[in-house]
């Protein structure tokens, strides 16, 4: 299976929005490490993700 850079960026992209959040909020204690607690907010990031407008010079650029 041959992957693109995007796909690359966004798979890495999305791993990150996934697991950082909750290592953090585990680390000070609000959430505990309870995945399942984190999971509408996780959701919601990728779903503004896919909805964010595109910045006029990153537009130039391509």
């Amino acid at each position: 299976m041959s992957l693109t850079s995007e796909q690359v960026h966004w798979f890495f992209g999305a791993a990150l929005i996934a697991a950082a959040p909750p290592l953090f909020a585990s680390a000070i204690g609000k959430l505990k490490g309870r995945w399942l607690d984190f999971v509408p907010f996780t959701a919601l990031l990728l779903a503004g993700q896919g909805m964010k407008p595109i910045h006029p010079i990153s537009r130039a650029l391509r």
